[in-house]
């Protein structure tokens, strides 16, 4: 398991209204694409069974959008850099999640 993480902060939803959710990711093998996240507390994220998998599906070569899901596809988030995305890279990232099943 890869002993690296990073912070995840999201500042806003789909209709653009402000909220905030600060969690931690942590890869969990070697292509960086498998996350375990937590959004607990830093102080309790050491309690067993509170992280959840997150699969990076799709990433620009920019980082600047990312396809995310969960391998259950019951969730599934098209994450931006930027507060709208056009509806070209929004349905070329949808058609990706349809190909793999979401």
């Amino acid at each position: 398991m890869m002993e690296s993480s990073g912070s995840i902060i999201v500042v806003s939803d789909a209709e653009g209204k402000p909220s905030q959710a600060i969690g931690e990711a942590r890869p969990i093998d070697e292509t960086n694409a498998r996350l375990k996240v937590t959004f607990l507390p830093e102080y309790m994220r050491w309690i067993p069974f509170t992280h959840g998998d997150y699969w990076v599906l799709k990433l620009d070569p920019d980082y600047r959008v990312a396809l995310v899901g969960t391998p259950d596809h019951k969730n599934l988030w098209v994450l931006s850099r930027e507060p709208r995305l056009s509806d070209t890279i929004l349905r070329e990232y949808l058609d990706e999640a349809r190909a793999q099943g979401f």
